[in-house]
């Protein structure tokens, strides 16, 4: 017979490891194609003698390096580039107007970075010839967005000028195409009648001048005013727009906030047309806080042969006069309209003088005289609808 299965045997041990196997060496990639020949021009001297204030960049044809005003590029300006501290306390007028300057007569963009510009004395910029400097089309720009505050309040890009000064921050005549964006101006330690000086009593912060030249095209947007009670003054000029711009704090004074007048130009028939003032808030009190607080000034004047004038969205409140138009004024097309006019010394809107008037949807109220009092002058095309007047 058979006999039964043996047991499975033991597993063998392994076998010896095989040598390593050698992969084929890639191919050598392609040589790069050589560089141009030309070759860098040198800038002579140690770096402790290099131009102050100027960045290095290669030039447009890419064979040399050069000087260059700004590191912001080419049609702008970084004021602190020509020497201005920002500090408060330092004149960074000569800073400024060399930053404009280096622009050219064909205008551009000046920036300003966070801090405080001190200018003690007017700054003209001319469109032909004259001033301080000449260009056109220009863009004065704050790095940062302005906030109304106290003289102790950090942020912004401030135009300083201290307390009791009365001199034009700026004064431009017969400049075309001039905006101003993100800035606040200041004069002094004024706030909520804190007992310091503010500034502007006789003469506006910034002035904007018609001539035979130009002087048209102005934007004036997202800006602050703060201890300064004469803030802008247009002389003639037209197309220009005043938009979100916050104006308080201002020290008790006379004549007009917001000042509109035709120009003298000569040969021509003087005349301030095409204005818009939208979205902006005047409050005159000198102390918000309280409640009678109330400025001698006049929010917004309107003079002479100023025509065309747009006014919405726009609340003035707490001064002599909030809109006025005197006797001599003789121009024509006044729009009012979502406007309001509170707590005025005298009148909310005082009309004496113009035709083709309009005030629609408008409140006015708290006034010590009148909510709309138009006068003997104004005889003709006078349209009022939807008015909301209390005492």
């Amino acid at each position: 017979g058979t006999g039964a299965q043996g047991a499975q045997g033991y597993q063998g041990n392994n076998g010896a490891q095989g040598s390593p196997g050698t992969g084929a060496q890639g191919a050598q990639g392609y040589q790069g194609d050589s560089g141009s020949s030309g070759s860098f021009t040198a800038l002579s001297g140690t770096p402790s003698s290099y131009t102050a204030r100027k960045y290095l960049r290669v030039n447009d044809s890419g064979n040399a390096l050069e000087y260059v005003n700004s590191g912001v590029g080419l049609g702008a300006v970084n004021v602190k580039d020509y020497g201005a501290t920002g500090d408060g306390s330092t004149d960074d007028r000569t800073s400024i107007i060399n930053a404009i300057s280096a622009l050219g007569a064909n205008g551009g963009t000046v920036f300003f970075p966070p801090g405080r510009y001190r200018i003690d004395s007017t700054i003209t910029v001319n469109g032909n010839s004259g001033g301080n400097v000449v260009t056109n089309c220009i863009r004065l720009v704050g790095l940062s967005t302005p906030a109304q505050g106290g003289i102790t309040d950090a942020g912004g890009s401030e135009l300083y000028v201290d307390g009791g000064d009365n001199h034009n921050i700026f004064n431009f005549v017969g400049v075309e195409a001039v905006h101003m964006v993100n800035l606040r101006v200041r004069g002094g330690s004024f706030f909520a009648a804190n007992g310091q000086a503010g500034s502007h009593s006789s003469a506006h912060a910034l002035r904007f001048e018609k001539t035979q030249h130009g002087g048209n095209d102005i934007l004036l947007e997202n800006m602050v005013f703060c201890g300064v009670t004469r803030c802008i003054h247009f002389v003639g000029t037209g197309r220009a727009t005043i938009r979100k711009v916050i104006i308080g704090h201002c020290p008790d004074a006379s004549g007009d906030i917001i000042r509109l007048e035709d120009d003298q130009i000569s040969g021509g028939t003087p005349r301030l047309d095409q204005m818009r003032i939208e979205g902006c808030i005047i409050d005159g009190s000198m102390d918000p806080g309280k409640g009678a607080s109330r400025n001698s000034a006049n929010g917004i004047g309107i003079y002479e042969y100023s025509n065309t004038i747009f006014i919405s969205d726009t609340s003035v409140i707490r001064c002599n006069y909030c809109f006025y138009c005197d006797s001599g004024w003789t121009g024509e097309f006044l729009y009012f309209v979502n406007c309001e006019a509170e707590r005025a010394k005298l009148d909310g809107f005082y009309i004496n003088g113009g035709e083709f008037i309009s005030i629609d949807n408008c409140f006015s109220c708290s006034n010590y005289r009148d909510g709309i009092r138009i006068d003997g002058n104004t005889t003709t095309s006078v349209s009022i609808t939807n008015p909301n007047v209390r005492i």
